[in-house]
């Protein structure tokens, strides 16, 4: 997307070095521990949307899911590409709030946290009509 202005991503510009090493210090486990149980047992596939450099998703990649990370900004997907080569994830470069490079995929599981911060409600609805 070549870091286009996407609402949710304005924040990380010029702190990308900072949130990278935060995410790094991050432990998957005490981070998610309430969440874990809901993580489904069997593999399947999961689409980390705002996957950040992808630490999340290389977590699920060791618990045996296969994972679509999604993330806009260049620096957080190259970074992701480059530190976890060696599991099989593969990579878009899109955002929300379309997601227009997922169209026709489906997941077992969404895992979106921090890329609604920056989505109004009224695009949500779009995004979520339910």
């Amino acid at each position: 997307m070549k870091d286009q202005v996407i609402p949710g991503i304005k924040g990380y510009k010029g702190r990308e070095e900072r949130f990278i090493a935060a995410t790094i210090a991050l432990d998957f486990n005490t981070l998610y521990h309430e969440f874990l149980p809901f993580i489904p047992s069997q593999p399947g596939h999961i689409l980390d949307l705002g996957a950040g450099i992808g630490k999340d998703a290389y977590a699920f990649t060791l618990m045996g899911h296969t994972v679509t990370a999604v993330e806009p900004l260049d620096s957080f997907r190259e970074e992701g590409q480059r530190r976890y080569a060696s599991v099989n994830m593969e990579w878009i470069d899109d955002g929300l709030p379309f997601l227009h490079k997922l169209e026709g995929r489906a997941g077992n599981m969404i895992l979106y946290w921090t890329p609604v911060y920056g989505i109004t409600s009224i695009k949500q609805n779009r995004i979520w009509p339910c």
